[in-house]
Formats: structure tokens, C-alpha cells, sequence
């Protein structure tokens, strides 16, 4: 490819310190150098490490990080830290956050991509993600602070919403994960649920590769939900149980639960005409039942009469 400009000299910045930033400054500078030119290449990006993304679903993500310098420096490629805030194409400039501008003839933007939050209430507060370095290390530490506390709210399940690459890779590896902050046992008698929206586990990969992915999954004892669409994610409270703090609500639990719209929908339907108590109240098993467990009284006796009467 032709970089250097007319006058033989030219500048390609490259924004962004992921593995397509850092390989495409590299190839650029050795097809500068093979072809005898004299452009120069920079490479932007907010940190001077490059992070390997793909395997944030393991364990120790603090090692899951290498310096960017030492690959760029023998090569003469310049590292500018910094964020960029605006890219002007008419004057060929690029703006970051500290007031640093930069000119380039040549513009690579390879930032790569970030996790949109889901238009789910509860997600950003009560949730955990593992779409960039920052994310995995908080999660990893919440996942410590869980794993090592037995009786803790959260201790023996852990719920991962979507069945892609990234969800099958973390649920096949939890267990290690656990074990690694806690010890086996707790490893072993933990629950891991995936969760996906669609009819079958990583949907996109297609049929071929789908039983190995099932075997995995399997052997790793991942429980699976699909066809589940998540409705949301808050805290819970019980104002009938004391608490020591003075929360108003009483005990507030700070973990997450999904809900089911299922029995929403039914206690709605009961609340406006009572169709599923009177439904229950018809059932002699279920009155037999409470009979037998001590249950006297109200609806009991009617409908003790009424059997009496048919009979």
C-alpha cells in the first residue's frame, strides 16, 4: 500500500490499543520500512497496555494484561495516552481530552466495540459484566467476596444472562472461578444457570458444532433457561423482618433476582376477580391437604359443607 505522501513524508495515526490498533500499526510500519518511505506511525489509545478481551471469562484478570511499549518502541511506532474526544476529517486533526491535537494524512480507527447496557430496570446497579478490563476485575473481586462467605445472599448461585461465545465460556468456567476464591466443595455445590433468550444455546454457531457445546456445558453441570427473556433486576425487601440498619424498607436484600412475569400476570388476574384463589378453593385435594396440616375454618368449613352435600 501507498502511506507516504507526494512529498515523501506522511503521518498515520491509529486510534485505538486493542489487537486490530496494535496489529494495524505494526503492519504499517513494516510496509513503510519495506518500501523505503519516511511516514510516520502513532498509535493513540487510553492505556498504555493492550488487554486480552477474549479471555476476560478466566480466572486472575489482573494477568490478562500486557504493556503496550515494548512492542512499539523497537518498531519506532510513537504511543500518545489519551482519549480522544473529536476526529475533524476537513482538517485532518484528532482531539483528545486533555487539549492534545494531533494531525495525520493517513487515520486508522480500530476502538473496537463496547457492550450497550440493557434497556433492562436494575441492570447497571445490580448487575455484573465481563465486556472490558475494568468490568472483569470488579467481578472478579464481587465474585470473591461471594464465593468466600458461606450463608452469603448470592453464595450458591450464579445466574449469567446470554448464551453466546462469551456466556458458555464463563458458565463452563465458573466453577473454576469459585474454587479459585472459595475451595471445591463450594465449587461443587454451586449453581450455574445460563440464561438465553433463544430456543438453543449459542444460536449463531449453527447446528454443527451445538452437541459439543451441550457436552461442555454438561460436564462443567450448567444448568440451562432459554426461551427466557429477562425482565429485570432489583433488590428485594421484606419490611416484617428486622434490620439493624434504618432503612424504612427493613431488611433490603443487595443481590438480584430476575422475575418471572408469569405469576405477576396471575396475582394481577386474582386481584381483580380472585379466579385463581376461587379455582384453588374448588380443589378437595388442596383442602384435604390443609385439613390434614391443621388448617380450620373460613372457606375450610364451606367447602366441607359443600362436599358434604354432594356426597
Amino acid at each position: 500500500m501507498n502511506i507516504a505522501r507526494e512529498n515523501g513524508r506522511g503521518k498515520i495515526v491509529v486510534i485505538g490499543g486493542g489487537f486490530a490498533g496494535l496489529s494495524a500499526a505494526i503492519v504499517a510500519a513494516d510496509e513503510i520500512r519495506a518500501g523505503g518511505g519516511v511516514a510516520t506511525v502513532a498509535l493513540v489509545s487510553d492505556s498504555d497496555h493492550i488487554t486480552i478481551r477474549p479471555r476476560l471469562y478466566e480466572k486472575s484478570p489482573e494477568s490478562l494484561r500486557a504493556p503496550l511499549r515494548p512492542v512499539l518502541d523497537p518498531t519506532g511506532i510513537a504511543f500518545v495516552e489519551g482519549w480522544v474526544t473529536a476526529i475533524d476529517t476537513e482538517a485532518n486533526t484528532v482531539s483528545l481530552k486533555d487539549g492534545t491535537m494531533l494531525t495525520y494524512d493517513r487515520l486508522i480507527l480500530a476502538t473496537g466495540s463496547v457492550m450497550p447496557t440493557l434497556p433492562v430496570a436494575g441492570v447497571a446497579k445490580y448487575t455484573f459484566s465481563i465486556d472490558s478490563y475494568a468490568c472483569a476485575v470488579a467481578f472478579d473481586r464481587h465474585l470473591q467476596k461471594v464465593a468466600k462467605t458461606p450463608g452469603a445472599p448470592g453464595h450458591g448461585t450464579y445466574v449469567i444472562v446470554g448464551g453466546g461465545m462469551t456466556g458458555i465460556e464463563l458458565a463452563a468456567e465458573m466453577r473454576n472461578r469459585i474454587a479459585q476464591h472459595a475451595d471445591a466443595p463450594t465449587a461443587d455445590a454451586a449453581r450455574v444457570i445460563l440464561v438465553e433468550i433463544a430456543g438453543a444455546i449459542g444460536p449463531e454457531f449453527g447446528d454443527n458444532p451445538r452437541p459439543v457445546i451441550d457436552a461442555a456445558l454438561d460436564e462443567a453441570r450448567v444448568e440451562r433457561r432459554l426461551g427466557c427473556r429477562v425482565a429485570g433486576f432489583d433488590a428485594s425487601f421484606n419490611p416484617t423482618y428486622p434490620d439493624k440498619s434504618s432503612n424504612r424498607n427493613g431488611w433490603v436484600s443487595p443481590w438480584i433476582f430476575g422475575l418471572n412475569q408469569g405469576p405477576i400476570v396471575l396475582m394481577i388476574e386474582n386481584h381483580e376477580s380472585e379466579l385463581i384463589w376461587k379455582t384453588v378453593r374448588k380443589s378437595a385435594r388442596i383442602a384435604r391437604g390443609l385439613r390434614r396440616a391443621g388448617f380450620r375454618g373460613g372457606w375450610l368449613d364451606e367447602a366441607a359443607l359443600v362436599t358434604t352435600v354432594r356426597c
